[in-house]
């Protein structure tokens, strides 16, 4: 055995790539659905594109296809309770907003509810749709942005899901 041996865990790619992701969390909403994201991210500047994974089988793909729009809310460490719950119940069966007390926000360029208690929000307009595996990834252009006035970077503790339903957040943004 060799000294990369004994620091290194090796073996299956699927079972270590759903404990460790560390992804931004966000609430991502359809119409007046709303469900937890980590497998999001920004894919081009100009346009402003953003990435989201979905199956299939979720009512908030459902909702995408009625509506071609999504909003994506990424949400402070404070709520990610409320966003870990969002994503363990299905929008079919109960009232995300009742059972979490999420606020609800106007949109202005989409009709996908969005979240107050967000740190920025994106109105999106879904451009394309690519199958990736079990999963479809939706690619949407941000037609409208909203961020909370008077924050300041370095202050901002965005939720990030680290995998099998365990959330952190970042204690100091680094500047190089």
């Amino acid at each position: 055995m060799n000294a990369e041996d004994e620091i290194w865990e090796t073996g299956d790619a699927k079972a270590i790539a759903m404990e460790m992701q560390f992804m931004p969390a966000a609430l991502v909403s359809s119409g007046d659905n709303m469900m937890a994201a980590a497998w999001l991210s920004q894919v081009s500047a100009s346009p402003p594109l953003f990435m989201i994974s979905l199956r299939k089988s979720r009512h908030t793909y459902d909702k995408v296809q009625e509506t071609g729009e999504i909003a994506i809310n990424l949400m402070p460490i404070e709520h990610a309770d409320k966003v870990h719950y969002c994503g363990t119940r299905s929008g079919k069966k109960v009232d995300k907003f009742a059972e979490t007390g999420l606020t609800r926000r106007e949109p202005v360029k989409t009709s996908s509810v969005l979240i107050e208690q967000a740190i920025v929000i994106y109105e999106c307009k879904v451009v394309n749709e690519v199958e990736a595996g079990d999963h479809q990834l939706i690619i949407a252009e941000a037609v409208y942005t909203h961020r909370k006035k008077g924050i300041d970077i370095v202050d901002v503790r965005p939720a990030l899901y680290t995998g099998s339903g365990y959330y952190t957040t970042v204690m100091r943004p680094y500047k190089f």
